[in-house]
C-alpha cells in the first residue's frame, strides 16, 4: 500500500483551507467567488502549487475593500456600502426622502440630514 508523504498532505490541506476561506471571503465581499477559487484550484493542479499563494496576494490586493457588516435577513457577512445582500439578496441600502442619501435599511433617522425614516 502506498503511503502518503506527510508534507504533500500538509501542503493539500493548506491549498483547501486557502480556497475555502477565499470563497467566503469573496461571497460576502460580492467579487465573484467561484471564479476566484476555479482559477487558483487549476494553478494549484496543473501548474503548481505556490502560485496558490501568489494568488491570494493578488486577491488581498485587488479584492474590494470596505467594512464588513451583517445583513439584518439572513446574517451573511456583507460591505456596508452594497445595496443588496449577497447571500439572500434583501435590500440592505434605502434612500432618504430628504436629502437622497443612502441609508441602512435598519436606520431610523438619515445619517446625512438627520430627518426621521
Amino acid at each position: 500500500m502506498p503511503s502518503i508523504d506527510p508534507i504533500m498532505g500538509a501542503t493539500a490541506v493548506a491549498v483547501a483551507l486557502i480556497l475555502l476561506w477565499m470563497y467566503f471571503d469573496a461571497r460576502a465581499r460580492d467579487a465573484y467567488p467561484t471564479l476566484w477559487v476555479a482559477a487558483l484550484a487549476l494553478c494549484a493542479l496543473f501548474i503548481h502549487v505556490f502560485l496558490v499563494l501568489l494568488g491570494l496576494v493578488i486577491y488581498l490586493i485587488v479584492r474590494p475593500k470596505g467594512a464588513m457588516a451583517h445583513c439584518p435577513s439572513c446574517g451573511a457577512k456583507h460591505l456596508v456600502w452594497l445595496a443588496e445582500c449577497p447571500k439572500c439578496e434583501s435590500r440592505l441600502l434605502k434612500d432618504c426622502h430628504r436629502c437622497h442619501a443612502a441609508m441602512p435599511v435598519t436606520a431610523e433617522r438619515c445619517p446625512e440630514c438627520g430627518t426621521p425614516t
